[in-house]
């Protein structure tokens, strides 16, 4: 599956349309932000694609993520900390526009954030909590 790219401000965000999967990142070093932003700068317009496999490469850095998934009514997300210091979100989003996440969606939503964040943006053991601040 292949996203779409897309830079503002100091965040990147992949959105994977046909499955309501998002990623957004912050780096926490500068230099982890030079390969996601040459990436968004060379790309012909509306072809910033990135499949799913180059990932990690494009964030430059392991993730750790919190232990549970956030629901809200129309999203559910993932949140964790980048190695390098930065942060990063995985999401979730039933349609365009977004619906609301039935019981059954909210569990689906759930197992998809974990096994993405374990498949795509961890090569260690998953899932490992971060220290709360």
């Amino acid at each position: 599956m292949t996203g779409f790219l897309k830079r503002i401000g100091d965040k990147f965000t992949v959105e994977y349309g046909d499955s309501g999967v998002y990623v957004r990142w912050r780096p926490g070093d500068a230099s982890n932000a030079e390969k996601p932003a040459q990436w968004v700068n060379d790309a012909f317009p509306r072809q910033e694609q990135v499949p799913e496999n180059m990932l990690r490469s494009l964030i430059g850095t392991e993730a750790r993520f919190e232990d549970s998934v956030r629901f809200e009514e129309r999203k559910a997300e993932l949140r964790g900390k980048l190695d390098d210091g930065g942060t990063i979100t995985i999401g979730y989003v039933k349609g365009i526009p977004p619906q609301i996440l039935s019981e059954s969606d909210r569990t689906d939503a759930a197992e998809t954030l974990r096994q993405r964040a374990h498949s795509y943006l961890r090569s260690d053991i998953w899932p490992a909590p971060i220290a709360s601040s």
